[in-house]
């Protein structure tokens, strides 16, 4: 069996840029309990009648979220951990395969830092277990030289 090295290994952040926001409402033609009117509120003829909130009791404040979103205040990311792996394959040449851990996406990306970390260590616990099942230790590769992206 060949030996396999980890050449880097990268937590990786990219933009969801189609995230799942049923959890604050929804645009409609149909108004649904606690529906926010839009016609009133709009300048340039509305694209939707209403805001239907998925919890009523936040209408109005989950309302405000979903317009700056729609604003580009705020966005959704995704997490992933990402190992570059190798092993010699004769002549000087080295064959590589590259695993990723599960990812979480639809991450509010203007959570606190601590939140972010925790994910970001959640996601390098995955991919130390994936690796794990092909037989590669991860436990030596130094963690001072994970990339952050």
């Amino acid at each position: 069996m060949k030996t396999m090295r980890i050449d880097s290994i990268k937590i990786e952040k990219k933009i969801d840029e189609n995230p799942d926001l049923s959890y604050l409402g929804e645009y409609s033609d149909t108004p649904k309990t606690g529906a926010i009117d839009l016609y009133p509120l709009q300048t340039q003829g509305p694209q939707y009648h209403y805001f239907n909130p998925a919890n009523p009791e936040y209408a109005q404040q989950d309302f405000e979220r979903m317009k700056a979103y729609s604003a580009g205040e705020w966005g959704c990311i995704g997490i992933c951990a990402a190992a570059r792996v190798s092993y010699d394959c004769g002549a000087g040449c080295r064959r590589i395969q590259i695993f990723r851990s599960g990812g979480l996406w639809g991450i509010c990306d203007d959570n606190p830092r601590e939140y972010i970390q925790t994910i970001e260590e959640e996601e390098l616990l995955d991919l130390k277990q994936h690796l794990a099942a092909f037989g590669i230790d991860m436990s030596t590769f130094p963690a001072d030289k994970i990339e952050r992206l």
